[in-house]
């Protein structure tokens, strides 16, 4: 049953990965499978009893978060890798097909095919499905299944590679590898136990819903509604790497605080502390000039063109993301494909109306010429390999010491209190990093004295830190697997 026409390209991006690994084993999820595989026809193979399992329980899952929420999945028969370290389940093609399939023709499941659109700037999307009111009035009215019933087969895998074409590859673990794997999983752990919230109003993007709702649903007439979709039990990070070696990417992701407005950080709670957020600033800039034997600090000029405290177009965020995305292309036009790829992704981060980005880019290749070599050389991915070596390292010390942090990529969010510390970790675990990478001498003690730069974003907590105990606060402590804790959906419609 398939409904496209329905919805906008926003509608879509409410939406999910599909998870090879959702499993439980309590009797009423087990007997709507048995319920469902009769109507299916299917036989109760043990193929056929992975399969039905696995995607009923996606969406559910998805529909627990919201029920307008789609499940992301792939109908590539290369999308799976059956038997695999990412595939334990042996989730595969021809089944999930099938399986989705009958779905679909039982009116259990509302699907959208996906679309490539391959213009400059065109926005495509993979197919996606959701469960609609038949199937959850099955799961939830007829057999009492709620949502704390699901669960996971087995765990993800916490070092993930990935080949040209972004697919996930397998791969033999080295002593290295297996102790990149040891510190995620002391990291997470640690960040389990922790207790990480946002304290936000409104007003702390009023600015976002009143842009949005200028905008006009060209299906319905309507001023567009703006939505903040929040799952914050998501804290299980991983590390990525890319082109089939572990000497490219290695970022760390899956937390849910890399994926909202970047405003809202400021806000972000650690077991009820202000927090702080540092990064390295300018890092590849610094680095890149750095390789080239140059001082960048000595040149006094900012590394993207304006400074954070004057930037009236909001350019910054997009030379930001330009640079990365200009080593890591091979060409001009791919470079500007992927800054307006993440600007459609992340419109919440950018300005509403900017330049034309071959225009920007020329502008930033022009302020930047001892490294302009370094632009469309494709060695973005070893950039981040080095940060991401650095951010393992801070978060390899400071979940030693027990002190949880947030990792953005190259900057980190912790509690004021433990701000000098952390302060104190990145500038070693840096000057380590500069001292392997070949950097010596008069330039490495200019790096140490001049590579950082703090960016104090300490949140104002709206009560007193007494007030806060009240019966909300507590319950979400006490039940940190609650569906009701743990996701959030919050709608700002138009009037």
């Amino acid at each position: 049953m398939s409904s496209e026409s329905n919805y906008t390209f926003e509608d879509y991006q409410n939406c999910e990965l599909f998870d090879v690994h959702r499993w439980s084993d309590y009797p009423e999820v087990i007997a709507v499978r048995k319920q469902i595989m009769d109507e299916l026809g299917f036989k109760g193979s043990k193929k056929e009893l992975n399969h039905v399992m696995v995607v009923l329980l996606n969406l559910y899952h998805a529909y627990s978060f919201d029920p307008d929420r789609w499940v992301m999945y792939s109908r590539d028969r290369n999308g799976y890798n059956e038997g695999t370290r990412y595939n334990k389940l042996h989730i595969r093609y021809d089944n999930m097909i099938k399986t989705v399939d009958g779905l679909i023709a039982l009116e259990y499941v509302e699907a959208v095919p996906g679309f490539n659109d391959r213009r400059p700037g065109g926005k495509s999307y993979a197919p996606r499905m959701k469960a609609t009111k038949k199937l959850i009035d099955v799961i939830q009215q007829d057999n009492k299944v709620s949502y704390e019933m699901i669960g996971k087969w087995k765990d993800d895998e916490l070092i993930v590679l990935r080949d040209t074409d972004g697919e996930d590859i397998d791969y033999v673990d080295t002593k290295a590898i297996r102790e990149m794997r040891a510190v995620l999983k002391d990291y997470n752990k640690l960040l389990s136990e922790t207790y990480i919230d946002l304290h936000f109003e409104i007003a702390d993007i009023q600015d976002l819903i009143d842009n949005r709702r200028k905008k006009i649903n060209k299906k319905t007439g309507n001023p567009k509604d703006y939505s903040l979709y929040l799952n914050l039990s998501k804290k299980i990070v991983r590390r990525i790497f890319n082109k089939s070696t572990f000497s490219k990417g290695g970022r760390f992701y899956g937390g849910w605080w890399q994926n909202i407005p970047s405003r809202l950080r400021q806000r972000i709670i650690i077991d009820r502390y202000h927090t702080i957020e540092i990064d390295y600033s300018g890092f590849h800039i610094y680095l890149l000039y750095a390789l080239k034997g140059i001082d960048y600090s000595g040149l006094a000029k900012e590394p993207y063109i304006y400074p954070k405290d004057n930037d009236p177009d909001n350019l910054r965020s997009i030379f930001k993301t330009m640079l990365l995305a200009a080593v890591n292309s091979k060409t001009t036009e791919e470079c500007v494909k992927a800054v307006r790829y993440e600007i459609n992704m992340n419109k919440d981060d950018y300005p509403e109306e900017y330049p034309d980005l071959k225009e920007l880019y020329e502008r930033f290749k022009k302020w930047h010429p001892d490294i302009e070599d370094y632009f469309n050389s494709s060695m973005g991915l070893e950039l981040q390999n080095i940060d991401s070596d650095i951010a393992e390292e801070v978060v390899r010390i400071m979940t030693r010491e027990s002190i949880p942090i947030l990792v953005v990529h190259d900057s980190f969010v912790c509690s004021k209190t433990e701000e000098s510390f952390l302060q104190e970790v990145m500038s070693k675990v840096y000057e380590r990093q500069a001292i392997d990478l070949g950097i010596q001498g008069d330039l490495l003690n200019q790096l140490k004295s001049a590579y950082i730069k703090m960016d104090t974003k300490d949140i104002t907590l709206k009560l007193p830190e007494s007030q806060r105990e009240d019966d909300t606060l507590m319950d979400i402590i006490s039940r940190p697997d609650s569906n009701q804790a743990c996701q959030r959906a919050l709608n700002f419609d138009p009037p």
